[in-house]
């Protein structure tokens, strides 16, 4: 009985996921905000909605510890780009921002691959 997953086909098992929030996070707030909600509310009844489905992915052991970590390590790249991008606008303009955007993010994707090709994992558990 097969009880790993090939890393191939998580690209499809992660990318219904990422549809469904992303719908969620702009559709939901804008039907809430035409419905008479304010900003704010809209954007914590969302953000309560995605923080439900990320700490069930996280598990149950020390699930508020890992929420923190994780979020705290996702706000670094937001910061650091928003100061690459910055940079390229005011050094270049907007379209060599648009470009240096893309081939980092490229970058970023190669190096991945690369780095998971190097880890000799060849199967991911459920």
């Amino acid at each position: 009985m097969k009880t790993t997953t090939e890393p191939s086909s998580i690209v499809f098992l992660v990318f219904p996921y990422g549809v469904s929030v992303g719908f969620a996070t702009v559709t939901l707030p804008f039907l809430l905000i035409q419905h008479g909600f304010s900003v704010a509310a809209a954007a914590s009844i969302t953000g309560v909605g995605i923080s439900a489905i990320v700490l069930h992915a996280i598990g149950k052991g020390m699930a508020s510890t890992r929420d923190a970590l994780l979020s705290s390590i996702a706000n670094i790249p937001p910061f650091y780009m928003t100061i690459f991008n910055g940079w390229l606008h005011d050094k270049y303009n907007i379209t060599a921002m648009l470009w240096g955007e893309t081939f980092l993010g490229l970058g970023f994707v190669i190096i991945s691959f690369f780095i998971l090709s190097q880890t000799r994992v060849n199967k991911i558990p459920i």
